[in-house]
């Protein structure tokens, strides 16, 4: 009796350890992520601290000196920026610290670069982060974007 019951008990604990495993399911997007998809243009842009700012020629300000900037959230992983010197920029985004945070290029050495994500809504996109120039030193930048045409 006990011979005929172990093969059938070894069997359903099998099968129970095989469908009790984690899904390979993909996460669904979350709703931050799905509003940050899209391609962005500069609408506004500045630094906060008037020591920092960077000289423009008369009569420019800075939002026109972003004028070719974009950024696009190309899918849930992927980004281009086409930077203010039309050069072009690609790699990997995510999510950070509770979807307040963009961090691109995670964990690359000279390339990671963590994005304030200040205000998100279907028409606006306000995001701060600190850029870095040999020349000029840090400083903060506060963007503001529209959705890119």
């Amino acid at each position: 009796m006990h011979k005929t019951l172990f093969f059938p008990l070894v069997l359903l604990l099998l099968t129970c350890l095989l469908t009790a495993c984690p899904s390979d399911d993909p996460k669904p997007t979350s709703n931050t992520a799905a509003k940050l998809k899209r391609s962005w243009k500069v609408a506004q842009t500045g630094n906060p601290n008037p020591l920092y700012q960077h000289p423009l020629p008369a009569g420019q300000t800075i939002t026109e000196d972003y004028s070719h900037y974009r950024l696009a959230i190309t899918d849930e992983t992927d980004y281009v920026i086409i930077q203010r010197d039309n050069s072009m920029r690609t790699g990997t985004w995510e999510l950070a610290a509770n979807e307040t945070k963009i961090v691109l290029d995670k964990g690359v050495a000279g390339q990671e670069m963590i994005i304030d994500l200040v205000e998100l809504t279907d028409a606006s996109l306000k995001i701060r982060y600190i850029e870095g120039s040999t020349k000029t030193g840090n400083r903060e930048i506060l963007m503001e974007l529209i959705p890119a045409q």
